[in-house]
C-alpha cells in the first residue's frame, strides 16, 4: 500500500481531531540498527560534529554559515535549530538524530522519557516528526533542590514528504527554588560536538 492511500484512510479523522494521523514509538528495525552501527563505525558523525560546532560558534558571533543554524535563547529554554543541507537523506538525518540522543544518554546522567514518531497530513505535504524527550537522572527522585542538569531535553527531526527539513535540540528548565540552576547550554554543546 502506498503512503497516500494509507493516509487517505485517516484524513477525515485527523481533520476532525487535529491530531497526527499516526503516532507511534520510535523502534528501529534490526536492519536500521545494523546500518546505524555501520554509520558510527565509518566516523560520519565526526563531520556533523565539526560543521555544527563551526556553525554554532559563527552564529554566536552573529556571522553566517552555509549550514543554516539558529539559536534559541529565552528565559526557561535554550536551544539550536539547524536546517539540513539539500541532499541529506532521510537515513542520514535519522542517524544524526539518534546519535545526538545516544551521546546524551551515554555521556550524561539522562534517561529517555519518551520517543515518538508522528505523521501529519498538511495541505501540501506529509510531515514526519521524530522526537526524543530526555530527562535528567537515571531515575527520578524529588529531593529539594532537584539537580536538573541542563534541564529537560527535546531532540526533534522533521521531514516534509520524506525530505529532511530540520533538527532541533532544545532544553527547558525550571527557575524556582525547588531546582538547582541549570548547567550552561554552551557546555552541552561542547559535550555533543567537541571531540
Amino acid at each position: 500500500m502506498n503512503l497516500n492511500r494509507f493516509l487517505d484512510r485517516f484524513r477525515s479523522r485527523a481533520e476532525q481531531n487535529k491530531e497526527p494521523i499516526v503516532s507511534e514509538l520510535i523502534r528501529p528495525s534490526s536492519r536500521e540498527q545494523w546500518e546505524y552501527s555501520e554509520w558510527l563505525q565509518s566516523g560520519a558523525e565526526r563531520e556533523w560534529q565539526r560543521i555544527i560546532l563551526e556553525a554554532y560558534h559563527l552564529r554566536l558571533n552573529e556571522q553566517n554559515h552555509p549550514l543554516n543554524l539558529y539559536l534559541h535563547n529565552q528565559p526557561g529554554s535554550k536551544g539550536l535549530l539547524l536546517h539540513f543541507p539539500e541532499g541529506v537523506s532521510l537515513r542520514e538525518a535519522r542517524f544524526v538524530h539518534r546519535w545526538l540522543r545516544d551521546t546524551i544518554l551515554n555521556s550524561l546522567e539522562y534517561h529517555e522519557s519518551t520517543s515518538r514518531r508522528m505523521y501529519e497530513d498538511l495541505p501540501k505535504a506529509v510531515r514526519l516528526s521524530d522526537r526524543y524527550y530526555l530527562k535528567p537522572g537515571k531515575s527520578f527522585e524529588f529531593k529539594v533542590p532537584v539537580n536538573q542538569l541542563y534541564g529537560n531535553i527535546l531532540i526533534e527531526m522533521v521531514c516534509m514528504d520524506e525530505v529532511p527539513n530540520y533538527l532541533k535540540l532544545f532544553v527547558t528548565y525550571y527557575e524556582d527554588r525547588n531546582y538547582l540552576q541549570p548547567l550552561q547550554f554552551s557546555d552541552l554543546v561542547k559535550v555533543l560536538f567537541q571531540n
